[in-house]
């Protein structure tokens, strides 16, 4: 049995970190952080997660900065990231794509929907990690 596939869910509402944890935990190693400063520390420590999903309103360093750190970092550009945001503005949602974003999802979210997005994000990422 393959280890399940690890993700790395950044949110600063701990009811929206507990209810993703207890939804994602099923079927993949979950870890939580409350902001994208938290989550680049984490990252820094040598943790890489196999796809990230954040907000992007968060205190101390935004989804969308945490976002473009990401996508200027050598190490960290290719780690798949899904947006799980209130923030509807379509500029955001363009900035967000332009830095790579998979997809953006709108709070409330269908959890079932997600877990899909999520398991096609992944496989995708396989296929071209196994054509590289």
């Amino acid at each position: 049995m393959s280890k399940p596939k690890r993700i790395l869910v950044i949110e600063d509402h701990k009811a929206l970190r507990i209810l993703l944890s207890g939804i994602l935990k099923k079927n993949f190693d979950v870890t939580t952080k409350v902001n994208g400063l938290d989550a680049m520390a984490y990252l820094a420590s040598g943790h890489i997660p196999d796809i990230i999903l954040l907000d992007v309103e968060m205190p101390k360093m935004d989804g969308v900065g945490l976002i473009n750190n990401l996508a200027c970092s050598g190490f960290f550009k290719n780690i798949p990231i899904i947006v799980i945001s209130g923030n509807e503005d379509q500029a955001t949602k363009e900035k967000c794509y332009n830095l790579g974003v998979k997809h953006y999802f709108n709070k409330p979210f269908n959890p079932k929907t997600l877990i899909n997005k999520i398991n096609e994000v992944l496989e995708v990422e396989n296929l071209l990690l196994i054509a590289s």
